[in-house]
Parts: structure tokens; C-alpha cells; sequence
């Protein structure tokens, strides 16, 4: 599953961390992949989502990048240990983004798992950025807010 959870605000503006796990808990997924999950940021009000969220649904988690000017957090949560993991910037023609790559096993199979939030102002080059980087794995699982244009229903 991914979820941009936006800060933790919901569609009327207001805080609402218990709504957004009321959701991950019906949907139970294995793997979640959270954007705009910022840990410190005064816009959520400080508020550690990745760590609430990780403890309610009792799943490892990982978090990246460090708040920063101009780029949004993602984390990635998991049933299952989280290996290996690692954060990166790719190139960005408008706000700075990242990725976290990293690898869970089940059932004796490593699965690469990558979560991103691409800009407004430049997704397609870092999705190729992200693509150049995944070529070549095997058993890969890319989620995220890819923020790509929609093609007109008539163009379908």
C-alpha cells in the first residue's frame, strides 16, 4: 500500500492521525509506503507519524529523508524486518525529492522495495532517475506519489 497521508491532515484540513490508521488497519497491507510524513516539521505540528503509525500497527519502519527545506519526508513500514535500508536524492528540475530503497525477505525471497514522492515540477526526470536506478534487480515493488500528469479521458 502507499498513502500520501499530508502531513496527517485529512480532506477538511484537520488533523486526523486515527482516521488515516482506521484505513491502513482495514486495508492491512504488509508493506506501506508513507509520503509527506515529515517527523519535524512545524507545518504538522512536530508530530512523529512515521513512529505512530509503526507502533500502532506494530510494523518496522524506516524514515527518510531528515527534514529539509524543499523536499517532503517518506517512510516505509513493514511486517517484515527491513534490510539494507538507504535514502537518495535524484535530480530535480523543481523541489528536491528522494527515495528510500530497501529489501525485505519473505518466505526466503529479498524483495527490493522502493518508496518516492515525485516533485511538481519535474517527475519525469526523476522517474527516470529512479528507473535507471532500479534496472538490473530482481523482485522489485515501487510505490509512491508519482505526481505524473493524467492523460485526458478521450486519449484512454
Amino acid at each position: 500500500m502507499t498513502y500520501n497521508i499530508q502531513q496527517g491532515f485529512d480532506v477538511d484540513g484537520r488533523k486526523d492521525l486515527d482516521g488515516q490508521l482506521a484505513l491502513i488497519q482495514r486495508i492491512n497491507p504488509d508493506i506501506l509506503g508513507l509520503q509527506e510524513s515529515d517527523t519535524a516539521r512545524i507545518a504538522n505540528g512536530d508530530v512523529d507519524s512515521v513512529r505512530y503509525f509503526a507502533d500502532q500497527l506494530n510494523m518496522y519502519s524506516y524514515y527518510g529523508p531528515t527534514t529539509t527545506v524543499g523536499t517532503f519526508g517518506i517512510a516505509l513500514l513493514s511486517k517484515y524486518p527491513i534490510q539494507n535500508p538507504e535514502t537518495f536524492f535524484m535530480v530535480s528540475t523543481g523541489e528536491q525529492t528522494a527515495a528510500i530503497h530497501a529489501q525485505v525477505v519473505v518466505n526466503d525471497k529479498r524483495y527490493n522495495i522502493f518508496v518516492t514522492h515525485l516533485g511538481n515540477d519535474g517527475p519525469v526526470i526523476q522517474l527516470q532517475n529512479l528507473l535507471a536506478r532500479i534496472q538490473g534487480m530482481d523482485n522489485v515493488i515501487t510505490m509512491g506519489d508519482f505526481n505524473l500528469p493524467q492523460r485526458p479521458a478521450s486519449m484512454a
